[in-house]
């Protein structure tokens, strides 16, 4: 019975083991499981984080309301004694000769007028008199502000305060257990009704709860606290009452945290600062928050483990991705490499093709990127406005404005590479509201170029910005700047840098090491217009696609430039319009042919031209350039066209229904035309080459699977059995049972 037992064990051993190694099963389940419990414990924390923001927000709401409370009650006993003040200040009235005969009349007067109030000390003192006056009785001022070190600067103070004030003793080297808060009621410009109150006094007004309780004067003096402040806290408390966000801060003292909250009190202007401590459990909430958190992490660390070691059991995955290597991978040897030999090969292929990635990625950094893309700029290169915008985004290149224009600078002598650093800092540092620059120093040291980008087409602007990089530059490396004409199109540049370009030609006349715009150059009175219909007429023909018809309209442009008085520059324009038409039309087509002009039809080198004739010849040239590039277009429509229907007749290997008809009707061209070109470029018919592929079907069945004939003769597009043996025979020279039984005994290891 045991052996049976464990006899069963291990057969189920053996068959997990079998089914984690070939199957995906046990990681999708690790995965899930995984991914179930960390979605559990994040909505834990969650709902855990919501409760305590709860609580935050309710003890936030209390200590408001505790400081609005307290706010409240000593308003309340402010206005009270200020209520007594008011019935003081008419006492002349009530008593005409009360404050002017003696003072013991005057005692009498505030005795008439005391309250029931037994929280009040009130004291009536005199600018001009000696003694002070209260409901208690007389006394001279030193006796009344016994506690006070300071006793001549509070007197002043009392007698220059002209509204309601709140003071302190404390303020005037009074000890902190002895201060009294005084509220000053001026009477009149020669008396003062003073009210006192005291540490007990205003502890009752405030509540008796345990936190702490500060007010401060309106110059952030402290005028009382419930208990000890440093000077270095109290300003720190002042300072957080001008904050709007103070209200939902802590406050940290000797270890215990506190929340802040504060109040006005409208008599004298006085803050109340009101710290509350915070309660325990608060803090247990944000402990029980963390140690969640940290108890997902050690989970999702497991769960990761358990995976990556379930992936790593997982065989199956690993042999198909060494199957699909090896069908990529050139023929190999009888001996197959191992499993592992397959993939440090494949690893080897990719560090190598890595290694040459990055030595590749490590020739241009992103300020030579952004110089190239300046000068491919200028060329008009990006007709897209789409992979424009890629461009810059990944060069991180802002261009806001709509606005382009070009500029050039040539500089007296070539800089060394102190200057040139200094140089390029100066170019790219340069800022103006409203404009984007970006320059490329040419590598003969002698010019830079630059693209500028700016808010408004306004000429005054292009002239500050010339005045701004001429000052910008260093004084040992001054330049002479070129200005080409504000455009509204990026693709317009090759044009600008072309009008900058000529500008500088008159560096001679406007003066060296200074900005010259294109816009000030006057053509010659007897220069012929500019021929902007028969350029116009060129982009259309361009649009056909006619070869016949775009040659006839360049010899056509090119003989009026001949016969008519055209400036130099307009005819280098010129030259830029319709190599900058024809890079928009390529630009639009959708075909793997790429145009690239050679350097003779760059912007650059249309610049440099110093002669209306070669101009001329360039276009006889451009002519003879974008025939070719038609003809290579045709070229690859037609090999296109031969490789889609060589894949569409192998989808169609075991269609009984294909037809050579239906193969043109797909591609839309005329059977006889499919069948020539299928021709020229093969070699062979349509159907022989569809034969040929029904037959390598056939073999490949008859090798690799244990169909019967009849099956493999379906497969392969045949109705009849008998039509395929004989057609297999007449290709192979054997029957398809014979060839099965030869090629069985030439590769054994090859049937499934």
């Amino acid at each position: 019975m045991q052996t049976l037992l464990r006899r069963a064990v291990r057969r189920v051993r053996t068959a997990a083991e079998r089914l984690f190694r070939h199957s995906l099963l046990l990681p999708m389940m690790v995965s899930f499981v995984c991914f179930i419990g960390c979605v559990l414990l994040i909505l834990s924390i969650w709902f855990t984080r919501d409760v305590a923001a709860t609580l935050e927000d309710v003890l936030y709401e209390n200590a408001g309301q505790s400081a609005g409370q307290t706010v409240s009650q000593m308003t309340d006993a402010f206005r009270s004694v200020t209520n007594i003040a008011a019935h003081l200040s008419y006492a002349n009235e009530l008593s005409p000769r009360a404050f002017s005969v003696s003072s013991y009349d005057a005692y009498q007067a505030i005795k008439e007028y005391d309250t029931p109030f037994n929280f009040t000390q009130l004291a009536v003192y005199y600018f001009d008199n000696p003694l002070t006056l209260s409901t208690k009785g007389t006394s001279y001022a030193p006796v009344l502000f016994s506690e006070v070190t300071q006793l001549d600067a509070l007197l002043e103070t009392l007698e220059h305060t002209t509204r309601v004030t709140l003071l302190s003793t404390s303020l005037y080297g009074a000890p902190a257990a002895q201060n009294r808060l005084m509220l000053l009621y001026p009477l009149s410009s020669r008396h003062s009704a003073i009210f006192f109150f005291d540490q007990p006094l205003l502890s009752s007004l405030s509540g008796a709860s345990s936190g702490i309780k500060a007010m401060f004067d309106p110059q952030g003096r402290l005028l009382w606290a419930s208990g000890e402040l440093d000077g270095q806290t109290a300003a720190r408390l002042f300072a957080m009452t001008a904050q709007e966000s103070a209200a939902r801060q802590r406050v940290s003292l000797s270890g215990t945290d506190f929340i802040f909250s504060c109040g006005l009190i409208p008599y004298g202007g006085a803050t109340l600062v009101v710290l509350d401590p915070i309660t325990t459990q608060f803090d247990r909430l944000n402990g029980l928050i963390g140690m969640m958190g940290a108890v997902c992490a050690v989970i999702l660390l497991l769960g990761v483990l358990l995976l990556l070691f379930s992936i790593r059991r997982g065989y199956m995955p690993i042999a198909h991705l060494v199957r699909d290597i090896r069908s990529m991978l050139p023929q190999q040897q009888e001996d197959q490499p191992s499993d592992i030999a397959t993939l440090k090969q494949v690893y080897t292929h990719y560090s190598a093709l890595l290694q040459e990635s990055q030595k590749n990625a490590l020739l241009f950094s992103g300020d030579q990127l952004r110089a190239m893309f300046v000068l491919r700029a200028i060329s008009g290169r990006y007709t897209d406005e789409q992979e424009l915008h890629n461009l810059c985004r990944w060069l991180d290149i802002e261009l806001p404005y709509p606005y382009f224009f070009a500029c050039m600078l040539l500089f007296e002598r070539v800089p060394d590479e102190q200057e040139r650093r200094a140089v390029e800092e100066a170019l790219n540092t340069l800022s103006l509201p409203g404009t984007v620059g970006l320059f490329n120093l040419l590598p003969d040291g002698h010019t830079a170029v630059g693209v500028v980008n700016i808010d408004a087409n306004d000429p005054a602007r292009l002239r500050s910005f010339g005045e701004a990089l001429c000052t910008s530059l260093p004084a040992s490396m001054p330049a002479t700047v070129g200005l080409g004409q504000i455009a509204g199109d990026f693709s317009s540049l090759g044009k600008s840098y072309l009008e900058a370009h000529a500008a500088l030609d008159y560096r001679l006349i406007k003066g060296k090491n200074t900005w010259i715009a294109y816009d000030e150059i006057r053509l010659p009175e007897t220069a012929t217009a500019y021929p902007h219909q028969l350029i116009e007429s060129y982009i259309n023909t361009l649009s056909a696609w006619d070869v016949q018809g775009i040659r006839a309209q360049l010899q056509q442009i090119a003989d009026y430039i001949s016969s008519s008085t055209l400036s130099l520059q307009q005819v280098k324009c010129i030259c830029y319009d319709l190599t900058s038409a024809f890079l928009h039309r390529v630009s639009s087509l959708d075909h793997r042919v790429s145009y690239r002009p050679s350097a003779s039809y760059d912007v650059f080198s249309i610049a440099e031209y110093d002669s209306v004739s070669d101009l001329v010849q360039k276009i006889a040239g451009f002519s003879e350039n974008i025939q070719q590039y038609i003809e290579r277009c045709d070229e690859r429509r037609t090999d296109d066209l031969i490789a889609e229907c060589q894949h569409y007749l192998l989808e169609n290997v075991s269609n009984a229904q294909f037809s050579l008809t239906s193969c043109a009707e797909r591609f839309d061209v005329a059977p006889q035309t499919l069948r020539r070109k299928f021709k020229e470029a093969t070699g062979h018919t349509l159907s022989a080459y569809l034969t040929s592929l029904r037959i390598d079907r056939a073999k490949t069945l008859l090798v690799q699977t244990q169909l019967d004939v009849s099956e493999i003769c379906a497969q392969c597009g045949y109705v009849d059995l008998s039509s395929f043996i004989r057609l297999f025979r007449s290709e192979t020279g054997v029957s398809p049972g014979k060839y099965r039984e030869i090629h069985r005994e030439m590769e054994p290891s090859g049937a499934e």
